[in-house]
């Protein structure tokens, strides 16, 4: 007799070609049937589906994601199903660490981390939230919910909420980086299925919080807060989304300038929730926004201390945001010297994130803080400061191009031969790429350095010598013309 497959993976889709196969790929070997189902696809999705063995199945779109989920539920016959949308890949350490967890009698279904990727693609941010992905497949475990469906409610109904634990794996989500957001329309259409779900049920706070944070990934924070407000007065119990609803709505307060409501809001639940660190570190922003500049860096601390102990937050604080901050709390006290070791923490934490880059040079060049250049050039590796050079708009950031190239001088300079000779292509692709318009002598200065740092990697490449003399005396001359600014000027 043909035993059932252990683990059905149940996906719904549409126009997903460029996604879907990342995602099968996060769980071959791990899942022993895959269900997928279509919406209306018009690119190649529903064939890379079949190339990963899939079973399609075509479902005519209703503006109700449970519908389309709990139609792709029918078809699974694995003892146990996996969601997961295209847009995200499932982070596991084995198959047998999974089969453990569904040979669990005493479960009926897991809530799994979702990590949330936002803002812009280079400079990503992120949330996290714990939601029922991963369950038995029972007919009377089903979605609710016309958006951010949830099966969770009917589990509990069911079987009662004990019968749910938290699973040590992690989905990481990349639908809300703003670059995909714009792509494929997810906010207008996610806005348009929940107004429309709001008018069969008026007054729904899941509704009202799920459409307030539409909103709020668009930046839309004065719409976003109002549609928080009226989800919380509406609720009478304790939800899982509870939490993050509060956070969303502290900083919408932060960011409308609301300082006094926020602090308000957050204080009245922190004794309800675990709220530690986003309590702190917005207790802190708020702070330093106000003046009070001791009470700002003694609750950043507070907020780092519970990062460095794992507490549960659901805003993905990341300890370069806390640095900054601390960079930015010194810096108002004209401690330069401190400022300048927390925006380096910062830039070393996160050295694809540049405000803290444009700080340091800023303070380095007005304030000239005790720290050694040799330190404040080497904060990472060449490879990370040629990708920052590509990134870069070289007549914008020219300060921090010019800043990049000496630290790459440096590199050169302390670098064995072999090393060197791996400068020389490397340059001369960003030159090429770049194809840099002179229009100011700040421009084409920056261009001769870059010229520059390629002659000093082909001189060292061919003679070792006193290179390194000639690197530090080029370095400091560049320094003083470019970097730091003419103490004569007005």
């Amino acid at each position: 007799m043909h035993s059932l497959p252990l683990l059905s993976l149940c996906m719904i889709v549409k126009n997903e070609e460029a996604m879907l196969p990342r995602c099968l790929k996060s769980v071959s070997g791990l899942v022993d049937e895959i269900i997928i189902v279509d919406t209306g696809s018009t690119d190649s999705t529903r064939e890379i589906g079949k190339k990963f063995n899939a079973r399609v199945f075509d479902c005519a779109w209703d503006d109700n994601f449970s519908n389309a989920r709990n139609f792709s539920l029918a078809q699974a016959s694995g003892e146990w199903i996996l969601v997961l949308d295209a847009d995200e890949v499932l982070v596991f350490e084995s198959r047998d660490q999974v089969k453990k967890l569904l040979s669990d009698p005493g479960v009926e279904g897991y809530f799994i981390r979702i990590v949330n990727l936002l803002g812009a693609l280079r400079e990503f941010e992120t949330s996290e939230d714990f939601v029922v992905r991963l369950f038995r497949n029972k007919p009377e475990y089903r979605f609710t919910g016309a958006i951010h469906e949830q099966v969770r409610l009917s589990i509990s109904h069911h079987a009662g909420e004990n019968f749910l634990k938290r699973a040590p794996l992690t989905i990481y989500h990349d639908g809300y980086l703003s670059e995909l957001i714009q792509k494929k329309s997810k906010v207008k259409r996610n806005t348009s299925v929940i107004i429309k779900a709001l008018r069969e049920q008026p007054g729904n706070p899941f509704l009202l919080y799920s459409l307030g944070c539409e909103y709020f990934v668009s930046d839309c924070f004065k719409e976003a807060l109002s549609l928080f407000r009226q989800a919380l007065s509406a609720l009478s119990v304790r939800e899982g989304y509870m939490p993050d609803l509060i956070i969303k709505m502290g900083l919408c307060l932060y960011k409308l300038g609301e300082l006094s409501e926020m602090d308000l809001l957050i204080t009245r639940y922190k004794d309800l929730y675990p709220l530690a660190p986003e309590q702190s570190f917005l207790s802190g922003l708020t702070k330093l926004d106000m003046g009070k500049l001791s009470e700002a860096e003694k609750d950043i601390n507070e907020c780092m201390m519970h990062l460095s102990f794992g507490s549960p937050h659901h805003l993905g604080i990341k300890k370069h945001q806390v640095y900054q901050v601390l960079g930015e709390i010194n810096e108002a006290k004209h401690s330069w010297d401190k400022a300048v070791k927390f925006y380096f923490l910062a830039l070393q934490s996160q050295p694809n994130y540049l405000y803290p880059l444009h700080k340091l040079i800023n303070i380095y060049k007005n304030h000239h803080p005790r720290v050694r250049l040799e330190d404040f050039l080497g904060f990472c590796p060449p490879d990370t400061k040629y990708r920052l050079l590509t990134k870069l708009d070289w007549e914008i950031d020219d300060e921090a191009v010019i800043y990049l190239i000496l630290g790459l001088i440096r590199d050169i300079m302390i670098s064995d031969l072999n090393i060197a000779q791996l400068f020389i292509p490397r340059f001369l692709e960003i030159l090429n790429d770049k194809q840099i318009a002179l229009k100011n002598l700040r421009t084409a200065a920056t261009a001769a350095l870059a010229k520059a740092a390629v002659t000093l990697a082909c001189y060292k490449a061919v003679e070792v010598g006193n290179t390194s003399e000639i690197c530090k005396k080029l370095m400091d001359n560049i320094k003083d013309i470019l970097l730091w600014k003419d103490e004569n000027k007005p």
